[in-house]
């Protein structure tokens, strides 16, 4: 669009006035260039291994009380991790799971969302929306960079370049332990809620493998026909945490 509204005003307005006008396209185009170019994420992949338990980890919840994920523990999460309250795609999308909660109720999955807000920010944002899903606090980026989710890129907010979350999904069975990832690759594309459902429905049929995304996301595939490995310490899980809670 900025191309063509600089070339309509050199073609019909010849002089100062069209080569200001003709600026003003370019400038348009090259700021959508840019935020296409950065849409892009890097490919790094999640730190966490399908079959082995999900790294536990502790924050603030958005109503300011302590959350610990071991706290979960004997329930299914679906666990996201998205950008930010001021990231458009990441509303829609988190707007979109929360249509489909009696869904997640029926295959007994809590939905826990983690981002780089504060808890105020996410405190205004529950109170604005009033969505049933746990909302985590993680401004330290402590959490995102424990699942190796951190990622350097534009953002309006406190800007213009900050670190924040890549935009993932992860599911994690009643024991802990990791059953299927979605990890977006551009921050403008999520799985649409429909299909992750239908995935997650696939994968926790008995002796199920996890299905390839149908957005080309990376993905993993569940180890071995469903079959768990042994048990194997991992510091990021409390297996006394998880007993006691």
């Amino acid at each position: 669009i900025g191309i063509l509204l600089a070339a309509g005003a050199l073609a019909l307005q010849p002089g100062a006035f069209g080569y200001g006008i003709a600026g003003v396209g370019l400038a348009i185009s090259g700021f959508f260039f840019f935020l296409t170019f950065m849409s892009r994420l890097p490919a790094q992949r999640a730190a966490v291994s399908i079959g082995f338990p999900a790294p536990d980890f502790h924050a603030m919840d958005a109503d300011g009380n302590a959350f610990r994920l071991s706290q979960l523990h004997g329930s299914r999460v679906l666990l996201k991790f998205f950008r930010g309250t001021w990231c458009p795609y990441c509303v829609a999308d988190l707007r979109l799971w929360n249509e489909r909660r009696s869904e997640l109720r029926a295959l007994g999955l809590k939905l826990v969302a983690v981002s780089h807000d504060t808890v105020e920010e996410l405190r205004q944002f529950k109170q604005r929306h009033g969505w049933d899903m746990t909302l985590v606090s993680d401004p330290a980026l402590e959490v995102i960079s424990r699942y190796n989710l951190k990622n350097h890129n534009f953002t309006p907010k406190r800007g213009p370049f900050r670190d924040m979350a890549i935009p993932a999904t992860i599911l994690i069975d009643s024991d802990g332990y990791v059953l299927w990832l979605d990890q977006a690759t551009d921050f403008r594309i999520r799985s649409h809620p429909e299909r992750v459902l239908a995935s997650v429905r696939d994968v926790l049929a008995p002796g199920a493998e996890a299905p390839v995304p149908a957005n080309g996301a990376a993905h993993v595939r569940l180890h071995d026909s469903g079959k768990r490995p042994y048990r194997s310490p991992d510091p990021g899980y409390s297996e006394a945490a998880s007993e006691e809670t």
